[in-house]
């Protein structure tokens, strides 16, 4: 089931019109026509390659890399509070507290972003995908039977070699890629090829924001932002001098 909202290759939403169209979404209401949304279980047995392959990621999704979903969230227990993490074999671990969308005009909390990465040790496709789950703020819940929805955005990580090596391609049977190297332990690279990979990188997601970094960018990027003053490069540190004598 997809919510076709016009052109696919140009919908771009802000965190607050993701919100928005969850609103709407949430309480059965038309959505506007700029984009596409498809509907699906992003916490089920299907794995996230699976999913791309099923709903033809690369020909639905935005820039080759993002697919929209409304999914339903998933109690670990009736009157619980704790929500299912789990995807096909592996699961998603946050990558962040998650961070509060505040309406523009109002100044009021209206939902939450969180980030969260899909990991199986061991396998090809461990931090090979991204999520943005987006969730709606109790006080915009006005109708208590109203149905309960998030809505995500699905997308490659396209630092990840098994996007740029074999894609999604070819990848079903999970077994036959066992032996690759997991993603902590690559290989040591020359400097200068990082740096060119990074530039190949760039020009392929572009200036908008953090969606493909690794987690330890992603804590330094924002423990950046929390403080007044800048973090100076190691590299830029002058040593002193040894003054002892031999």
């Amino acid at each position: 089931m997809a919510s076709d909202m016009g052109s696919r290759k140009e919908f771009k939403a802000t965190d607050e019109e993701m919100i928005e169209l969850l609103n709407k979404k949430v309480h059965g209401k038309p959505l506007s026509k700029n984009g596409v949304i498809l509907e699906h279980d992003l916490y089920g047995e299907k794995n996230p390659w699976e999913i791309w392959q099923e709903f033809e990621g690369d020909s639905k999704s935005y820039g080759g890399k993002d697919l929209y979903f409304f999914t339903r969230p998933k109690k670990k227990f009736p009157n619980g509070s704790r929500l299912v993490r789990t995807i096909g074999v592996g699961s998603w671990e946050g990558e962040d507290v998650g961070k509060e969308v505040v309406a523009t005009e109002t100044k009021e909390r209206i939902g939450m972003k969180k980030r969260f990465r899909f990991e199986k040790s061991g396998t090809p496709h461990d931090g090979a995908w991204i999520m943005h789950e987006y969730s709606l703020h109790s006080s915009l819940i006005t109708d208590a039977s109203a149905n309960n929805y998030f809505l995500c955005r699905f997308r490659k990580n396209l630092r990840h070699g098994v996007h740029e090596e074999k894609g999604v391609e070819g990848t079903k049977n999970l077994g036959e890629d066992f032996g690759r190297r997991p993603r902590n332990q690559q290989r040591n690279r020359n400097p200068q090829s990082k740096k060119v990979e990074a530039t190949k990188y760039k020009e392929q997601v572009g200036d908008d924001d953090d969606d493909c970094m690794s987690w330890p960018e992603l804590f330094s990027l924002q423990l950046r932002n929390l403080i007044d003053v800048p973090i100076q490069d190691e590299e830029a540190i002058d040593l002193l001098p040894n003054t002892f004598k031999k």
